[in-house]
């Protein structure tokens, strides 16, 4: 999906898709570009007031993929079930529809797409570890094993 999500510019025509295609339009925006994905949606700037109520009544929230949600998979389903408590739409370019988190396809779908982009951002600082090594655990590509025996 990194293609479908890389510049700003395809990032936004990507929400006026998915957002077209369930009848809706935005309201308003939350661009936050400067602020690294790891960090807490409830805590961004731009997004943080919307999940917290503070903008107004709105019907949802849509994003250009699961990944722009956040990149922890705690944070994206704390996203995503907030969404369902509030009956509030959670839209993501490449998901048909709204995402129901009560349907366990949706679910295991929305958590698999969650934990990836965590494992994403993992990813450099796995397999840059340089102290596995030295523990005894057994290092290949980034991943790290305990060792056997003892």
């Amino acid at each position: 999906m990194s293609a479908a999500t890389s510049s700003p510019e395809r990032q936004r025509d990507n929400v006026l898709a998915v957002v077209e295609s369930v009848g809706g339009h935005v309201m308003a925006r939350a661009d936050d570009w400067e602020v690294s994905g790891a960090t807490d949606p409830m805590t961004r700037p731009e997004l943080g007031p919307w999940l917290r109520g503070e903008r107004g009544p709105y019907d949802g929230i849509a994003g250009a993929a699961v990944d722009r949600l956040g990149r922890s998979l705690v944070d994206c389903l704390n996203t995503g079930y907030m969404r369902r408590v509030t009956g509030k739409l959670l839209l993501t370019y490449g998901h048909d529809g709204p995402w129901d988190l009560d349907d366990p396809n949706d679910e295991n779908r929305f958590t698999m797409e969650a934990r990836g982009a965590q494992m994403e951002l993992r990813a450099p600082a796995l397999s840059a570890s340089p102290s596995c090594g030295a523990s005894g655990w057994r290092c290949v590509g980034g991943a790290c094993q305990r060792p056997r025996g003892g």
